[in-house]
């Protein structure tokens, strides 16, 4: 199933990963494990955010793709479930469906 991985990385600590090299080798090591089907990165709040679009097949998946963000890096994570349009459309025509019922 995809998932919208939204992060967000506070200043302090990314600007000291940024110097090191870490936030190089932590987003790349994301990359590389989850192969997203699309990533962004924006400013959120004032601080430095990314969004990764990943698949997972099961919910015990969750610690190992987050806690990389919250021990490497000190960031904050949200994950939600995420659709395409053609996912969208699936689900609409279902519920119209168990509408008619």
């Amino acid at each position: 199933m995809r998932f919208a991985v939204r992060v967000c990385f506070p200043n302090a600590e990314s600007n000291e990963a940024i110097r090191t090299g870490k936030m190089g080798e932590a987003l790349g090591a994301f990359v590389q494990k989850w192969r997203p089907e699309a990533v962004y990165f924006y400013l959120s709040h004032g601080k430095r955010g990314a969004t990764f679009f990943v698949n997972m097949d099961d919910a015990s998946q969750m610690p190992v793709l987050v806690e990389p963000f919250f021990m490497g890096l000190n960031a904050e994570v949200e994950v939600a479930p995420a659709m395409s349009l053609d996912d969208l459309k699936k689900g609409l025509a279902a519920l119209e469906n168990d509408m008619k019922r």
